[in-house]
Parts: C-alpha cells; sequence; structure tokens
C-alpha cells in the first residue's frame, strides 16, 4: 500500500532516462467502487517547457497511468521515452474526460469528512493507493485518530 503523498513530488522520467517533471496530482476515475488511478499531473521543467515553446508556470501535462512503468523510491519511471511525451503534450493527444474524474490532491486531500448526520468527523490527511493487477486503486482514507473513536 502506498499513500497519496508518497508519490507525490516524484520526479517523473522518461524511458530514455529524461527528467520531465514533478509529479503535482493522481487522477481517478470515481465511477468504480475503488476508483482506479488513470492519470499522473505533471508539473514540466523549465527544460521540457522550452521544448514545448510553452512560458506559462501553470502549465501542466496529463499522463496515462498505463505509460507509468514503475513507481520506484524516488522516481516515477515512465513506458515512453521524452519524444513520445513531447508528443503527447504537444498534440494534446491524451485527451481527458472530466466527466466522473477526480484529481486526489485537489479534491480530496485536506478536505471535511462529514457524517450521515452532517457532524464533522475529520479531514483526509492522505489517500491509500494499491496496486490491484495492472491497475493502481484508491482503497482507503488516511485521516486523524479523533474520527476513528
Amino acid at each position: 500500500m502506498r499513500l497519496c503523498e508518497n508519490i507525490l513530488k516524484k520526479t517523473v522520467v522518461s524511458s530514455d532516462g529524461e527528467k520531465i517533471g514533478k509529479a503535482q496530482d493522481l487522477i481517478v476515475d470515481s465511477r468504480h467502487v475503488f476508483p482506479r488511478v488513470i492519470a499522473v499531473t505533471v508539473k514540466p521543467r523549465k527544460k521540457f517547457l522550452k521544448m514545448l515553446g510553452v512560458r506559462s508556470k501553470k502549465f501542466f501535462v496529463y499522463i496515462p497511468w498505463s505509460q507509468v512503468k514503475e513507481v520506484g523510491r524516488k522516481n516515477i519511471l515512465l513506458k515512453v521515452d521524452q519524444e513520445k511525451v513531447l508528443r503527447m503534450a504537444s498534440a494534446n493527444s491524451f485527451r481527458l474526460d472530466f466527466k466522473n474524474k477526480v484529481f486526489l490532491c485537489r479534491d480530496v486531500l485536506d478536505r471535511q469528512i462529514v457524517d450521515a448526520d452532517g457532524r464533522f468527523v475529520d479531514r483526509v490527511d492522505d489517500v491509500k493507493i494499491e496496486q490491484v493487477g495492472n491497475s493502481w486503486r484508491v482503497i482507503g482514507l488516511d485521516i486523524g485518530i479523533e474520527g476513528v473513536l
């Protein structure tokens, strides 16, 4: 089991060893009981932005999770080389339908949990993720001890 916080901020590296940028968020498909990770949001390095001809610091690249080979201690290794990532980013070839999609950091982390009666339970500290077969799934939320008691 991994926690979302342990995956974020890792360096995303192409199959040819080029550093693409830092993982900023994970996108999941919320239509499943255990939501499936479908993409990683990457904040590209300056060098990568220049190669794309982009000046905005708010530019992000969405990389399909199917293109992730391995999540290591320090890096997320991709199955594709830098050239393919550039083509995906510049051609917008990974068009994400945002319906039923949740950004784990933006939409879940540090959000309040309320019970069925509308009472505050706690805040989400982290999201638990586990590899199930070929996919990664959200299997639970990590909350403070007060919410468990």
